[in-house]
């Protein structure tokens, strides 16, 4: 049957990896943000944030899926030889920045239309053009350094997508800003930062797989294998994408500049959940097609729920902090004009903890050839989050954009719970959870207690709250016992920060 302890213990270290790699980078990517949305201000960071969600959209699209389809087929091509294994690569990397210089061309075309027509915000069709060439760079990116995981070293992928390219943007950011170059300056730092990350994880990728590329066989085409499943994944992942960003777009539409900077900076707060679930999702993509492609359900089932909970362990004191201190923590990172975003912040918040609550099912789904179901389960749930996001906001403003955008994810992801459970056959729960739960309500005692008994500075009231937060979650754990898989989890954790 397989020893489930050394799949936690390989998760552990995975989701390990991947998750500091995240959080690393996604806390140097809230700097970069906190940096622009300073010095850029409320209507020039909202032009920003479009432009920059506007990328993000159609790298989902260039991308066309390959991440996914490079690392299932690329892990069945380790067992069969290495040169179909290069094939794999070489194709997958080549395709997506193919794709990318593609979509980045019609954007470039339609930036007119999109500013004007769309946004009504004639200021945004220059920022899309300056945007529109680094599709390529980000789609090869993505592609690239998904293909290092297939390797199940997890690190090469957090370095050069995770770490490197936000670190180089930040640096790159402080400089133009310093240089006073704005907001072209802004997009070009982060243009150049995806360029130089791609290089990166294209040199990694060759370094993992050497042998492959080193085979005298002739190449084969493996393209359409590829996209044929690659098709599917690419529609659910330019769904799950518009899911995770349309509300900006619709904020966008109805609501002034400056209200989508503010908007923007809320939401940028909020995707700390999402990163978290994706660092486990990371690790648990290669493990979940491997097992499921030898047949093995009950490692499968178990790598699953470990993975689970431990992205909800991590999320619960965090989601407590932002509940308590949503509007100091908004000031801290952003600046004082952004503090009308924090209620903003606590309903995005929701939305994302309940996505990261139901487990890495849509990397279940897709890892195991259903990848169909997901699309459309993807599917109804943007429509969902479209229409309601149009009613509310008009209605509502921001509030009722994060309110659309928390009842619809929600939504989304209850239902994929339930439907994993009924087509699979896996539930990501089991009585070891309560222990988390139980902690929870402790965190939240405290949190009450510290808010009524001590008021002061923003940046002081943020740190004594997120210390009081990770001291009564994690204390409490550990006085109700640790499971097995925990002490795998905790032992890797203590290895890494060099205490045995």
């Amino acid at each position: 049957m397989g020893d489930t302890s050394g799949d936690a213990s390989i998760l552990a270290k995975g989701a390990g990896i991947a998750l500091v790699g995240r959080v690393i980078g996604r806390g140097v990517s809230v700097v970069v943000q906190a940096v622009l949305a300073r010095g850029l201000g409320p209507i020039a960071y909202g032009l920003y944030g479009l432009g920059w969600t506007i990328l993000r959209i159609g790298v989902s699209i260039a991308t066309f899926g390959l991440g996914h389809g490079v690392v299932r087929y690329g892990s069945r091509h380790t067992r069969e030889g290495s040169a179909r294994l290069r094939d794999v690569l070489v194709q997958a990397v080549g395709l997506a920045v193919l794709l990318g210089a593609i979509v980045g061309a019609v954007l470039y075309g339609a930036a007119d239309w999109l500013a004007v027509v769309v946004f009504a915000k004639p200021d945004l069709a220059p920022v899309i053009r300056w945007f529109a060439p680094g599709l390529a760079f980000a789609s090869g990116l993505h592609v690239a350094a998904s293909a290092t995981r297939i390797s199940k070293r997890i690190q090469f992928a957090a370095v050069s997508q995770e770490i490197f390219q936000p670190l180089a943007n930040l640096i790159l950011v402080l400089v133009v800003i310093a240089l006073g170059w704005g907001l072209a300056g802004a997009v070009g730092a982060a243009l150049a930062s995806f360029a130089l990350a791609m290089a990166l994880a294209i040199l990694f990728v060759l370094r993992l797989f050497w042998p492959a590329f080193a085979s005298s066989e002739k190449p084969r085409s493996v393209a359409r294998e590829l996209l044929t499943f690659s098709g599917p994944a690419a529609l659910s992942g330019v769904f799950t994408t518009f899911l995770i960003l349309v509300d900006r777009l619709i904020v966008g539409h109805f609501r002034p500049t400056a209200e989508v900077g503010v908007y923007q900076a809320a939401s940028t707060a909020s995707s700390f959940f999402p990163v978290i679930l994706t660092g486990f999702s990371a690790i648990l993509a290669p493990m979940i097609a491997d097992l499921h492609n030898t047949g093995e359900r009950r490692r499968l089932h178990e790598v699953y729920l470990v993975g689970t909970k431990w992205a909800i362990y991590v999320s619960l004191p965090v989601f407590l902090v932002v509940v308590f201190y949503s509007r100091e923590l908004m000031e801290v990172v952003f600046g004082q004009r952004y503090v009308a975003g924090g209620l903003v912040l606590v309903i995005l918040s929701l939305g994302q903890l309940i996505n990261v609550s139901t487990g890495s099912i849509n990397t279940v789904f897709l890892m195991t050839g259903h990848q169909t179901r997901w699309l459309l389960i993807s599917g109804v749930g943007l429509a969902a989050d479209i229409a309601l996001g149009i009613l509310l906001t008009a209605k509502y403003g921001t509030l009722g954009a994060a309110l659309a955008t928390a009842v619809a994810g929600g939504g989304l992801w209850i239902f994929a719970l339930f439907d994993g459970r009924r087509v699979l056959g896996l539930w990501p729960y089991d009585r070891r959870l309560a222990k988390g739960l139980a902690a929870a309500g402790v965190v939240s005692a405290c949190l009450v207690l510290l808010k009524a008994a001590w008021t002061g500075p923003a940046l002081t009231m943020v740190i004594a709250a997120a210390m009081t937060a990770s001291l009564a979650f994690f204390g409490t754990l550990i006085a109700l016992g640790i499971d097995a898989e925990d002490r795998q989890v905790l032992v890797y954790v203590r290895r890494r920060l060099g205490m045995g």
